[in-house]
């Protein structure tokens, strides 16, 4: 998941193998909707921790990285 490594930028691959691999169900709702969609994108984001904070899996300190944000537009 990329928790507590240091900065990067966000992977673009990441974003587009998820919207290939929920892109196929994105369409189904929307043609059980009646609204077929045109197209489905895919844009990774890359957020920081603001503060250090313990959890199950160890420490994630202050600034390093918390898991990639994908949105999907449909």
């Amino acid at each position: 998941m990329g928790f507590g490594r240091p900065p990067g930028d966000s992977n673009a691959a990441r974003a587009e193998h998820l919207a290939a691999s929920f892109g196929p169900s994105l369409r189904l709702v929307g043609d059980a909707l009646g609204c077929p969609l045109d197209s489905i994108e895919a844009h990774g984001s890359v957020a920081t921790a603001r503060a250090t904070t313990r959890i199950a899996a160890g420490t994630i300190e202050q600034g390093t990285d918390l898991p990639h944000i994908v949105t999907t537009l449909a």
